[in-house]
């Protein structure tokens, strides 16, 4: 008990200069916990061994101070349009090799091996795929509270602080500590204190403890309501892309190819997340889906890297 109140003492202290202290932001807390609770049983389905994820730290002050822009990182920027901002996701590149070797089954390489290179294009591929999970767990964590709609860009082997104000700018971070197969792995989280003082009281709230609100008859009604709950369910056909210049090139009436074919998979999203695949048939004068399988998350990841390696050659 007594180092818990140290540790909380710690990081209070950490955070007080820079203005911010983490227990104004008890909505805020709980969904970066819930975020690293998904985002670990996400990551566990893609690789082999036991995965653990925990929130290490949450620091405030200048992102210059907190992030080391001469260690090589592999980063990603996720946009929050919802919130007017950006967030940083990333990883050291030691740790971002890591990820790509246990992918595949492997040990990683050994903790304090420096790897003196930049990532090849399948590998940000692969870290890309890891970072697009974190944005959607986030996404997902934050929904009940702030509804943000997080969109991952372009995975990059640096890191450019400019995406979230400059050096200077007084930013909060969250560090998640992953440990797989006795190896260690860190992927932090940065977003700009305006961002949250922007979002404001909704990231403030007090989150009920569950065990001191428990009501026999509220939870039955809850979960009665709560299966019966209606949810949207997107199916995309083609997963194709249009330039910005063959958008605006667009007409009434034009006619568009599709690469699918009546033999094609399509793929079921839930609130951006990919959840079954199926065909495309009639009933009763109807479209119809039928469902063929549940969507896998390591045979997605092994066609973005297949993907990834076909552009490159």
């Amino acid at each position: 008990m007594e180092s818990e109140v140290a540790h909380k003492d710690a990081t209070d202290q950490l955070l007080r200069p820079a203005g911010f202290k983490l227990d104004d932001w008890p909505a805020f807390s709980a969904a970066i916990e819930q975020a690293a609770e998904l985002f670990g049983r996400m990551l566990g389905k893609l690789v082999t061994g036991e995965l653990t994820i925990e929130v290490a730290e949450v620091v405030a002050g200048p992102a210059g101070n907190l992030i080391d822009q001469d260690q090589a990182y592999v980063t990603n920027v996720v946009h929050a349009p919802g919130w007017d901002a950006k967030l940083l996701v990333g990883t050291s590149r030691n740790s971002a090799l890591r990820v790509v070797e246990m992918f595949f089954g492997g040990s990683g390489p050994a903790d304090g091996l420096a790897v003196d290179r930049d990532c090849s294009r399948i590998e940000l591929a692969a870290v890309g795929l890891m970072f697009r999970y974190l944005a959607a767990v986030l996404q997902s964590s934050f929904a009940p509270i702030a509804d943000p709609e997080m969109e991952p860009g372009t995975c990059v082997d640096e890191v450019i602080l400019d995406d979230l104000g400059g050096p200077e700018e007084p930013i909060v971070i969250v560090r998640l500590a992953c440990v797989l197969m006795e190896q260690n792995i860190e992927v932090f989280i940065a977003v700009a204190q305006r961002t949250l003082s922007a979002v404001g009281d909704p990231l403030r709230m007090v989150v009920e403890d569950a065990a001191e609100a428990s009501d026999p008859k509220w939870s039955e009604h809850f979960d009665r309501q709560f299966r019966r709950a209606d949810v949207d369910l997107t199916a995309v056909m083609d997963g194709g892309a249009l330039t910005l210049d063959e958008v605006s090139r667009l007409r009434a009436g034009q006619v568009l190819e599709l690469e699918a074919t009546v033999d094609s998979l399509i793929k079921v999203d839930c609130n951006g997340h990919p959840m079954l695949w199926c065909r495309l048939g009639q009933a009763d004068g109807s479209f119809m889906l039928k469902v063929e399988q549940f969507f896998d998350a390591e045979q997605d990841l092994m066609e973005e890297l297949l993907t990834a390696t076909a552009v490159k050659n």
